[in-house]
C-alpha cells in the first residue's frame, strides 16, 4: 500500500458539511463604545465561530431590536423612541451547530428635550 493509501486510511470518515462543534460563538459589542448615548446610535457586534454564525440577535432591555443573518452584524437604535435612563443592550449569537452565547452592556440614554 502506498503512503497516500495509508494516510487516507488513517483519516476518520466524516461527511462534508459536518459542522458539529462544542464551542459557542465569541461575541464583542463594538458599538456603542460610550456609556452615555443619545438620538440614533449604531449598535454593532463582532461575532466569531469556527463553524460559522447562523444568526445574531440584537436586544434592548430584553426586547428584540433586530436579527442579522450575515456580516456585518450591525443595526441602528433610535433612543428617542424610549425613555431616558439606564438600558441593557444585549447581543445573542447562534452558530451552525446550535451553540449559543450572549453578551450585555449597560448604557445610559440622555436625550436633550426641547
Amino acid at each position: 500500500m502506498s503512503a497516500i493509501g495509508l494516510l487516507v486510511g488513517a483519516i476518520p470518515a466524516c461527511g462534508f458539511g459536518d459542522v458539529s462543534d462544542g464551542f459557542a460563538p465569541f461575541i464583542t459589542i463594538t458599538s456603542p463604545v460610550e456609556a452615555e448615548v443619545a438620538n440614533v446610535v449604531s449598535f454593532s457586534a463582532n461575532v466569531i465561530d469556527e463553524t460559522g454564525v447562523a444568526k445574531v440577535t440584537f436586544l434592548v432591555d430584553g426586547a428584540v431590536l433586530t436579527e442579522d443573518l450575515s456580516e456585518p452584524y450591525t443595526t441602528s437604535w433610535d433612543t428617542t423612541l424610549g425613555e431616558d435612563g439606564a438600558h441593557l443592550l444585549q447581543v445573542k449569537a447562534e452558530d451552525l451547530s446550535g451553540n449559543r452565547s450572549s453578551i450585555s452592556k449597560s448604557v445610559t440614554v440622555k436625550n436633550i428635550k426641547n
